[in-house]
């Protein structure tokens, strides 16, 4: 009797695997185990830098939330409780401290603004027409940006954590804290606005919807290297 060739990997069993393997890192990294704590450094820090900086829009400010969120979580590992998958963990971690970091910001610009009596606004500018194809596709990515952060921001935060970082609605919701199937209402009502967006703006290429599913810079030191292990 010849043997079986196993099937392709569904995805379902493809994210089994890698939240078995993440949850044997994450084991290691409460251990003590350096090794560990820098795979998964290296694995995720580029993503939530990324991730960061579309919250703070600078640099500097999104390695420091992101690297300190890495290093609370090696000084602590010992309590570390890792609940959900590992990736949503760390996108709900590093979340909650740019919205509090914006919070700090808005009190501190207030207390400004009010000392100064009077806020100043920003200037705005103007791109010069062109009609190469480049600059076509550059005008219509920034279409889609600028609707992209016109969204409310519950329904950006899900949007980008599912479409730009690839999150699935369950991830998405652990990090939001919200249930899955808000997710895909956020997601789908994101289409919608979008969709609303380039037909006023005259834009006719995008991102398109997913089918509704059933009800059922500078890449930092390590932060152990920063802070010690």
């Amino acid at each position: 009797m010849e043997p079986v060739e196993p099937g392709p990997e569904t995805a379902a069993e493809g994210e089994a695997r890698v939240h078995d393997l993440e949850g044997a890192l994450a084991e290691r990294v409460r251990g003590g185990d350096a090794a560990a704590f820098e795979a998964v450094f290296r694995r995720y820090y580029r993503r939530l830098f990324a991730f960061v900086e579309t919250y703070v829009h600078s640099p500097e400010t999104a390695e420091d939330i992101t690297v300190d969120v890495f290093v609370r979580i090696w000084e602590r590992r010992a309590d570390w409780a890792l609940r959900g998958t590992l990736k949503s963990y760390l996108y709900g971690a590093v979340r909650n401290e740019a919205l509090a970091h914006l919070r700090r910001r808005r009190m501190v610009e207030r207390a400004h603004a009010e000392a100064a009596h009077g806020a100043r606004s920003p200037g705005m500018g103007a791109l010069p027409a062109a009609a190469d194809a480049e600059v076509q596709a550059r005008e219509l990515s920034e279409a889609v940006e600028s609707g992209i952060d016109a969204l409310p921001e519950r329904t950006r935060e899900a949007f980008v954590l599912h479409r730009k970082h690839g999150l699935s609605y369950a991830e998405v919701g652990r990090a939001m804290g919200i249930s899955p199937r808000t997710v895909e209402v956020l997601i789908r009502r994101a289409f919608k606005a979008l969709r609303a967006s380039r037909a006023r703006g005259g834009v006719r290429d995008g991102p398109t919807a997913p089918p509704a599913t059933p009800r059922t810079r500078r890449r930092p030191p390590s932060p152990t290297a920063r802070r010690g292990a």
